[in-house]
């Protein structure tokens, strides 16, 4: 567990960790001591096990790039942003995003504003495609067939979201209200100038968003 992938982006460490291990409840419940008492509150609230994994293997993941700062997630308390991004209380100078999708969780942290997304690979559903695409994004997809249409929907996805949470609004955005074209790693926008990186994990791609 925590070796999908671990590597720095632009001085921004990212993580991605299959977390499926943790739906063994013994294995569950070991882990769960080893994280903040807000985080085990957290994991705690999941009904069903693969909620419990994610949430405690997210907080795991913090740790690992935590310990590599000397710090601990044990020790560390959380500010919620007014669109729910979180924060360390003592620590604002280290920025992180969180990320799950199926039973992986992705986690970067920085010294800068930073936002991680991962998306596994889903059959073509047109209705979602259309809450998330802007009208040429949706053009460009429905262009492609099979297994590369949902390659190309994942990807335009996770970097749309990254991008949301790098700047701190989430998925309260309206996705469709901006466009992000293939193949163009940097977005300047009102907001600033953000640099952009992509990587493949097992089941789909991830996106990673920096404040350059």
């Amino acid at each position: 567990m925590l070796k999908v992938l671990s590597t720095i982006f632009e001085g921004c460490e990212v993580l991605v960790t299959d977390v499926e291990p943790l739906m063994d409840e013994q294995l569950f419940l070991r882990m769960l001591t080893t994280v903040s008492p807000e985080r085990q509150k957290k994991a705690r609230r999941y009904r069903f096990p693969k909620g419990k994994a994610t949430s405690l293997g997210a907080a795991l993941a913090l740790d690992k790039l935590l310990q590599r700062r000397g710090l601990r997630e044990f020790d560390q308390r959380y500010l919620t942003g007014k669109h729910g991004k979180p924060s360390f209380v003592d620590h604002p100078e280290i920025h992180f995003s969180i990320s799950h999708t199926s039973h992986f969780v992705a986690c970067a942290m920085a010294d800068c504003e930073v936002g991680i997304d991962i998306q596994h690979l889903v059959k073509n559903n047109e209705a979602l495609m259309r809450r998330v695409l802007s009208d040429g994004e949706m053009e460009m997809v429905m262009d492609r067939r099979g297994e590369e249409r949902q390659q190309l929907f994942a990807r335009l996805w996770a970097l749309k979201e990254a991008y949301l949470k790098a700047v701190g609004t989430g998925i309260t955005d309206d996705f469709p209200s901006f466009s992000l074209e293939n193949d163009i790693p940097r977005l300047v926008n009102r907001q600033g100038f953000f640099l952009f990186h992509e990587f493949d994990f097992p089941e789909g791609k991830g996106a990673l968003c920096v404040v350059d």
